[in-house]
């Protein structure tokens, strides 16, 4: 999958099934093509709001806005479950040491 698979304006967002259809690829497939592309440098949006993935044009600041805030979400929320497993393994190391 190439960037031009990716369209321009939220109004012509693709979505992952089309995506899927359109390659031959899984649902899995089609997010790491898209991961791919994002390691690329390239902005894609996804609003999860069902209308799939599309590149911002220069009039989207508000919406490259609001995808920012919902990316740093859940990372925010990613960061919260790590912590938590490493406290938890940490805990269960000083039980071990403690016996």
């Amino acid at each position: 999958m190439t960037i031009d698979a990716i369209p321009f304006g939220h109004d012509k967002a693709v979505t992952t099934a089309i995506l899927c259809r359109r390659f031959g690829l899984s649902p899995r497939g089609v997010r790491r093509e898209i991961s791919a592309l994002l390691k690329q440098g390239n902005v894609i949006l996804n609003l999860q709001d069902g209308r799939g993935y599309f590149r911002p044009t220069a009039n989207d600041g508000d919406l490259v806005e609001r995808f920012y805030r919902q990316e740093k979400h859940r990372a925010l929320a990613s960061l919260a479950k790590i912590k938590a497993c490493r406290e938890w393994s940490a805990d269960q190391i000083r039980m071990v040491e403690e016996q």
